[in-house]
């Protein structure tokens, strides 16, 4: 559980089944601690599109667009980097951003965290009562 998501969120741009695997073994681990395992996962591997916002943002800052983005999403960053974490979509942009802005990597790491465990424990607690429903009505 733990390489799937670390996996799945390490390679930017390009889908993995981590979803599928959290959803398979929630219906027979303990979805609670797959929720923690896959969210502390998620988090580490999303380091990588933060470094690579961080050491990239030379190439963006400076214009105007990039301060227009940057003044509006500032107030937000938090609040942004939580939601995208914790809804089942790409984050990869939202964690390059948050890097490519200097956002404090440890409010990035706290926001990431609590939104990856949500996802991640919705996920495993659909596929453990999707798994206990289909058992229960065979």
């Amino acid at each position: 559980m733990f390489l799937a998501e670390l996996g799945n969120t390490v390679v930017i741009m390009v889908p993995t089944p981590a979803h599928a695997y959290t959803f398979a073994a929630g219906a027979t681990l303990n979805p609670w601690v797959l929720g923690i395992i896959g969210g502390t996962a998620a988090v580490l591997g999303e380091l990588t599109g933060y470094y690579l916002g961080l050491k990239g943002r030379r190439v963006v800052e400076g214009g105007e667009f990039y301060e227009r983005i940057r003044s509006v999403t500032a107030r937000w960053t938090g609040a942004a980097l939580f939601t995208f974490a914790a809804l089942p979509v790409p984050f990869d942009v939202a964690g390059v951003w948050a890097g490519a802005l200097k956002y404090p990597i440890h409010k990035f790491l706290l926001y990431v965290l609590v939104g990856k465990t949500i996802k991640v424990t919705g996920i495993a607690l659909v596929g453990y009562y999707g798994a206990t429903w289909l058992l229960g009505s065979s």
